[in-house]
């Protein structure tokens, strides 16, 4: 789990460091990739092993949400983060605002932190 975890806290560092330079795409890709980090190592911590992005979010909705308590909040941002991604893979002229994409990075804090607790908790 540890790698996995600090996979997700560059991601979150490089998502940092675009925000202050303006750059929201950016930002939202990395924010994405955190996410899938995160979940790639909850997934792991069941013998799951994914390197496609697409499954990590199928096989952690399957094997992770159904089967834990995963804060409501958390899973609707997981939803939501990858939709915009999908969508930002599609409309390469779309815009983001500076708020909203503030806000991915705190969200994605907070799944960080989350995973983070559980990590404790199993060792």
């Amino acid at each position: 789990m540890k790698n996995y975890i600090l996979r997700a806290e560059d991601e979150i560092e490089s998502a940092k460091h675009l925000y202050q330079n303006d750059f929201y795409r950016g930002t939202l890709n990395h924010c994405y990739y955190a996410c899938t980090w995160l979940m790639r190592g909850l997934l792991a911590e069941r013998g799951i092993l994914t390197r496609m992005l697409d499954s990590a979010f199928s096989l952690f909705e399957e094997y992770v949400v159904q089967c834990e308590p995963i804060p409501l909040g958390i899973q609707q941002f997981i939803k939501m983060i990858v939709q915009e991604y999908h969508v930002l893979q599609k409309d390469i002229a779309g815009d983001f605002m500076a708020d909203e994409i503030l806000s991915y990075i705190e969200k994605t804090e907070d799944f960080l932190y989350f995973v983070k607790d559980q990590a404790n908790l199993s060792d």
